[in-house]
């Protein structure tokens, strides 16, 4: 079968560059289990890369690009970890301010994909300065401030605004964008034309490749991003990266607006290809947990779901420090999430650690107390 780059229209036709499983869709965790039974849908997921542009991304159908916006626009759509007050979303607000720079003050901002606008209320109180969001799923809430609007719906060319921005913030959002071309000419469109800054956070791809994360193909994520493929991106629509820093879960991205001469810098590795062999090598790790009665796996995540398909365990338990999530239920499974702080530990033959960035400090204390019973699944 050939395929057509949809970033560069370059052939991709070798098996090293093609992706092909069949997984749940992984919505997040909600309190009703009607509600996530609603959604609950196994579908073939095939992930494509290009050797010309370095781009990973998803060939998505049309059934399901259509039941990704029944999602998006649902109670379910919140699939990331919000930035708020609770435990983990003030631990993410922490590490993005720690690893995102501006280039310079901004003045007016528009945020694509502001979720609740916990974030961009934080930049107008900072700055001083014009915010605006756009958020399909955004609900009226208490964080809104003077100087701050939010825009319920989609960024694309239809977007109908009337003032140019020196500054786009986009978190964890374009993995998740169908029509990168679109996304990119619209803030052309829409930038200021003395300076324009742009701020990106995406999942670290390389990072879950080298680890032979589970989790990493999931049907929500459209694009998967590394620093080579979104440096041609932004070169191409004439943005220069200013600032790249990363972590084991995420990566983030400073460009500046700037007329370049674009050549795309290619990659002969297949990364596809890397996954398969270090998937198989990490999944080989635990393929004993089949043998014990009273399993535990430690992160309410997509990791979590894929490997519960990979072993079709059915005698296990599910644990998150979040506490946003406990009591509730992780799509693509019956099971309720569990305050590891509410539990004893010694009742379960295995747990193990599945988060990428799970807290070093935290791990290492767990794997010593209880060396027999707690294993460290990307050791």
């Amino acid at each position: 079968m050939i395929f057509y780059c949809k970033n560069c229209n370059h052939k991709i036709t070798k098996k090293k560059y093609i992706f092909e499983e069949k997984f749940f869709f992984y919505i997040g965790v909600s309190k009703s289990l009607k509600l996530l039974n609603k959604f609950k849908k196994k579908s073939n997921l095939r992930i494509l890369e290009c050797n010309n542009c370095g781009l990973l991304y998803q060939d998505i159908s049309q059934a399901n690009l259509k039941f990704l916006d029944k999602i998006y626009t649902s109670k379910l759509s919140n699939i990331s970890t919000n930035m708020d007050d609770s435990n983990m979303g003030r631990d993410r607000f922490n590490r993005t301010i720690s690893k995102i720079f501006f280039k310079n003050k901004p003045k007016n901002i528009l945020e694509i994909g502001s979720q609740d606008s916990f974030f961009l209320n934080y930049l107008n109180k900072e700055f001083n300065c014009r915010c605006v969001g756009i958020e399909p799923s955004y609900k009226k809430n208490s964080y809104i401030k003077k100087n701050v609007k939010i825009i319920k719906g989609f960024f694309d060319s239809k977007i109908n605004l009337k003032e140019n921005f020196d500054t786009f913030i986009c978190l964890w959002t374009l993995e998740h964008i169908v029509n990168i071309k679109d996304f990119f000419e619209t803030i052309n469109k829409l930038k200021n034309p003395n300076f324009t800054q742009l701020i990106i956070s995406v999942p670290n791809t390389n990072s879950q490749i080298l680890n032979g994360d589970p989790g990493i193909f999931i049907h929500e994520h459209i694009n998967y991003f590394n620093k080579n493929s979104l440096t041609n991106i932004f070169n191409f629509f004439n943005f220069e990266l200013e600032s790249y820093k990363e972590d084991k879960t995420d990566i983030y991205f400073t460009a500046v607006s700037k007329k370049i001469d674009f050549k795309y810098h290619k990659s002969n590795l297949s990364l596809i290809s890397l996954y398969r062999k270090n998937l198989k090598l990490r999944v080989n790790k635990i393929k004993f947990i089949n043998k014990y009665k009273k399993i535990a796996l430690w992160g309410a995540c997509p990791t979590t779901i894929n490997l519960l398909n990979i072993f079709n365990l059915k005698n296990f338990s599910i644990l998150d420090a979040d506490y946003y999530k406990h009591g509730k239920y992780i799509s693509g499974s019956s099971k309720k999430i569990l305050n590891p702080k509410s539990i004893n530990f010694n009742t379960f033959d295995k747990i193990i650690l599945l988060p990428l960035g799970f807290s070093l400090s935290e791990k290492k204390y767990y794997l010593n107390k209880y060396p027999k019973i707690f294993i460290d699944f990307f050791k």
